[in-house]
């Protein structure tokens, strides 16, 4: 069982697509707005945090910069999401399934490279991966992501000392092959 921090304006993004309608797509960001407990919740607060015995009924996320309205009673932008369940394959021999109920958002205060592709960041901290790797093709791209998010190196932190090889292993076949197929150099087939 994991646990999923439930504070006011805690920064979330999407973990699955939600609502194509409402544009609320897989890694979409959000904070979270509010939440309405289980009618049968009984643990008690303390002085600093509560620990919940049940899953809350609702949790609500608030999306900025978006023109929808979800329900009347409910502000802009608010979506009110339920848990789900989710069913995946543990072993693929034995055919074991597993299912779980929960809420399909995570925290969001560090991604993978491949889900920042593209994006502008505001600051970054990258793990290029340590000194002593004997790295592939597959770390200098990500590495490559991960440093090229951002538009100024103060806004840039590398977590840890890592290998000068990292970025001599020549040009990554597949882009180049893009090019050449794109400038029409050479065909698809």
């Amino acid at each position: 069982m994991g646990f999923l921090p439930l504070i006011k304006g805690l920064p979330v993004r999407l973990t699955d697509h939600i609502d194509r309608n409402l544009g609320l797509y897989k890694q979409t960001k959000c904070t979270i707005h509010g939440w309405t407990l289980n009618i049968n919740e009984t643990s008690v607060k303390d002085d600093i945090e509560r620990v919940l015995d049940l899953q809350p009924d609702m949790i609500y996320l608030k999306f900025e910069n978006v023109k929808w309205r979800v329900y009347a009673d409910l502000e802009q932008g608010v979506y009110p999401m339920k848990a789900t369940g989710k069913i995946w394959n543990i072993s693929e021999g034995t055919k074991i399934k597993a299912k779980r109920l929960g809420f399909q958002i995570v925290p969001d205060f560090g991604q993978t490279a491949h889900s920042v592709q593209g994006a502008s960041l505001s600051a970054v901290i990258v793990d290029c991966l340590p000194v002593d790797l004997c790295s592939k093709t597959t770390e200098m791209l990500a590495a490559y992501i991960g440093l090229s998010r951002v538009k100024s190196k103060e806004a840039l932190l590398i977590s840890e000392p890592f290998s000068p090889v990292l970025f001599r292993q020549g040009k990554a076949i597949g882009p180049e092959m893009v090019m050449l197929v794109l400038h029409r150099k050479i065909t698809t087939e």
